[in-house]
């Protein structure tokens, strides 16, 4: 399904067949979005499973940005990018930090964003591999939840994104 969740509506959705997942309907969804001129400009977001790049070329190449979440999926892009967040320059980074109170818990979550994303395209894979070449901006969201009756939990995730790093 596709959605634009500031309108809360629902602009397509397809089927998938038995013994198949969702990463083979994306493309034709994101075709089908095109058609109907409803994909221009938008930015995209895909879980990590659709974190694939064939499906971030076919997005910018209808004129959209994509968001995808690194989560095992790429585990050399994601391991490349922790590392960096790790040992990266703070004047390489973008920050900015949120709070927000809801639901019997305190929500902190601490962005960083970096355009520094030469060092993705490099040679180190093997010949051939595709590659992510449309990357602009890496992210990373530190979430720490607080709740008044129990412990605290903390999260680390790490995006790709095809937008100028805009945080």
């Amino acid at each position: 399904s596709a959605y634009a969740t500031g309108a809360r509506l629902t602009l397509a959705q397809l089927s998938v067949p038995e013994k198949t997942n969702e990463i083979t309907a994306i493309p034709d969804l994101l075709d089908q979005l095109a058609d109907a001129k409803q994909l221009e400009g938008a930015l995209v977001t895909i879980d990590a499973m659709g974190c694939q790049v064939e499906i971030a070329d076919r997005i910018v190449g209808h004129g959209a940005d994509y968001l995808f979440a690194l989560k095992g999926n790429q585990p050399t892009l994601e391991s490349d990018v922790e590392a960096y967040f790790n040992d990266a320059p703070a004047a390489e980074l973008a920050t900015k930090t949120t709070l927000e109170k809801a639901h019997g818990r305190l929500e902190t979550r601490t962005y960083a964003a970096s355009a520094n994303v030469c060092w993705i395209n490099s040679e180190r894979s093997y010949p051939g591999q595709p590659r992510f070449r449309t990357i602009k901006t890496i992210l990373k969201v530190h979430t720490r939840l607080e709740y008044a009756d129990r412990s605290s939990s903390a999260e680390t995730r790490y995006y790709i994104c095809s937008a100028p790093c805009d945080i």
